[in-house]
């Protein structure tokens, strides 16, 4: 399977009293888009993240890497990918702090986001594993796809965040960070192929990331990976760039 881009992104809200026309009226705006202010920022938030949701789309369908990587490729890709998580998670704890946020909101968003920093963690094992061995090679078939996943959950934080924070001074500035991490993150997979096994090379086998329904909170794993990764972008950005660009 590959990254679907997801459905309408829908924010929850407080209800009105069930049967009361209120309560009704408010079914059809969230249902259908339509009335409220807050649905107008859902849409501009749909309108604002799709440039974004096309180009993974378009990564999902037409990036083709190799299926096997280095220990050096998974961690640099890894870091460059919860780049994006750290990002699109700054924007969704300042959505947070808005008076009428929606809590169940900004934590469906987090778990999302969270479940994607444990899932690295399968890789990173490999990647240990693989140079504990001496073996250079890694056959993690499922990696590309947790690399989409992985952006198209982060976009749809972007997304809980937009709507949260419609119209506030502190949403232009997230989502430049957001912009820049993910432009940097699409150069880098647009160049990356890939590592190729030699006839008869040790090749060790990644198991794939697998969804759980763990708790996962951002000041956690979440958030030491994010850590690590803002304090070494030099580091990533010259693994995986060349040194100029025509």
């Amino acid at each position: 399977m590959t990254y679907v881009k997801p459905p309408r992104r829908y924010i929850a809200r407080p209800r009105k009293p069930a049967g009361s026309l209120a309560g009704w009226v408010e079914d059809l705006e969230q249902d259908f888009g339509i009335g409220s202010p807050e649905s107008q920022c859902l849409a501009a938030a749909n309108q604002t993240m799709a440039p974004f949701d096309a180009k993974i789309d378009d990564l999902a369908r037409n990036w083709k890497p190799t299926g096997f990587y280095t220990s050096a490729d998974i961690r640099g890709l890894i870091n460059q990918t919860l780049a994006l998580v750290r990002e699109a998670q700054a924007a969704v704890n300042a959505a947070a702090a808005e008076p009428n946020a929606s809590q169940d909101s900004v934590m469906r968003a987090t778990t999302d986001l969270g479940r994607k920093g444990q899932d690295s963690l399968d890789y990173l094992k490999a990647a240990s594993d693989a140079d504990a061995q001496g073996i250079r090679v890694i056959n993690a078939p499922g990696f590309k796809r947790w690399v989409t996943d992985t952006m198209g959950a982060a976009s749809s934080a972007m997304v809980t965040a937009a709507v949260i924070g419609c119209i506030t001074p502190w949403w232009v500035g997230a989502l430049a960070a957001f912009q820049s991490a993910f432009d940097l993150l699409i150069e880098i997979l647009r160049d990356f192929v890939g590592a190729v096994a030699a006839v008869g090379e040790r090749v060790l086998k990644a198991a794939d990331a697998v969804l759980s329904m763990v708790q996962y909170i951002l000041l956690g794993a979440a958030g030491l990976a994010a850590y690590y990764i803002w304090t070494r972008a030099d580091e990533v950005k010259a693994h995986f760039l060349p040194k100029s660009r025509s």
